[in-house]
């Protein structure tokens, strides 16, 4: 079948060798014609791919349509989560024309690959969105012949409607940006911020978890919080970390099997101190967030 997949294909059209696959009689691969774009080349049972008919061959163009047909003949094509006990990278490929590159670079490095990641903002800038992200990268993957699996990160989400959007195209990894509900403290005069934490319903609650307590952490030792030290934290991070518990809990019910999560604070005015980063993935822990990573923010 694939020699006659070969002869079958009209002059012009190369074929990427690695992507050649035969299934029940039929043959896919990608090719490229003259101009270098790219098509699905499907020699057998096309019927549910949308493309031209050339002779014994159909050429479906790599549509968001063609990659979901694609991924339920080849099921290794669909995201997944990232292994227990494994490494992982985020790729990002911003033109939608860098999979298979990134697939050769890390042919050897005892990663994850994580080959759809992009955010909303890097989206709107690209004129893409999260489905043609995610069929580039499985058509990329399809075209190196790649079946190792890989992650799919909607990056930096800032509202619900988001995050659920990417969970029903089969996204498995959701960054939550909740920058928009850090406050920078450090602009504010020290009255002000005690009396916003003294004002808060759970301030005594919080008293009773942090103050007086010796927080171990490998490779640092112990860290203490007196109360301004209590205050600003909660002050700059009780609301964001609010957010990402409502994103959480609303992505937890979307998908009940799980998902891996990120909680990213980078992209804020002011950096994360010890004591501050202690403070969000503790409340997070506390909340029932199960993290797979928290991006603090660094300067420089």
């Amino acid at each position: 079948m694939i020699e006659q997949i070969k002869k079958d294909l009209p002059q012009g059209y190369q074929i990427y060798e690695r992507s050649l696959r035969e299934q029940d009689e039929s043959v896919f691969t990608l090719v490229k014609d003259k101009e270098n774009e790219n098509f699905l080349c499907v020699h057998g049972d096309s019927s549910r791919f949308k493309g031209t008919v050339r002779g014994r061959v159909k050429l479906c163009p790599l549509t968001v349509e063609n990659a979901l047909v694609l991924k339920g003949r080849f099921p290794w094509l669909s995201p997944r989560r990232i292994p227990a006990g494994k490494q992982s990278f985020g790729f990002g490929d911003r033109l939608g024309l860098a999979t298979p590159g990134h697939i050769r670079a890390f042919k050897n490095a005892e990663v994850f690959p994580i080959l759809a990641q992009q955010s909303v903002r890097e989206n709107a800038r690209t004129g893409r969105n999260f489905a043609e992200v995610l069929s580039q990268a499985v058509f990329g993957a399809f075209q190196e012949g790649y079946t190792g699996g890989f992650g799919a990160d909607a990056d930096h989400l800032k509202r619900m409607e988001d995050a659920l959007e990417a969970a029903e195209l089969g996204y498995t990894f959701f960054t939550c940006d909740p920058s928009e509900h850090v406050v920078a403290v450090e602009k504010l005069p020290s009255a002000e911020v005690k009396n916003r934490f003294s004002a808060l319903e759970r301030a005594d609650e919080w008293r009773t978890e942090y103050l007086g307590q010796n927080f171990s952490i490998p490779g640092i030792g112990k860290l203490t919080f007196t109360e301004d030290d209590l205050a600003r934290a909660i002050v700059k991070y009780g609301r964001a970390v609010g957010f990402a518990t409502e994103m959480y809990r609303v992505l937890s019910k979307r998908l009940p099997d799980g998902f891996d999560y990120e909680v990213s604070v980078d992209e804020t005015e002011t950096p994360t101190s010890r004591l501050e980063h202690l403070f969000v993935a503790r409340e997070l822990e506390r909340a029932g967030v199960e993290l797979k990573s928290l991006a603090p923010r660094f300067v420089g």
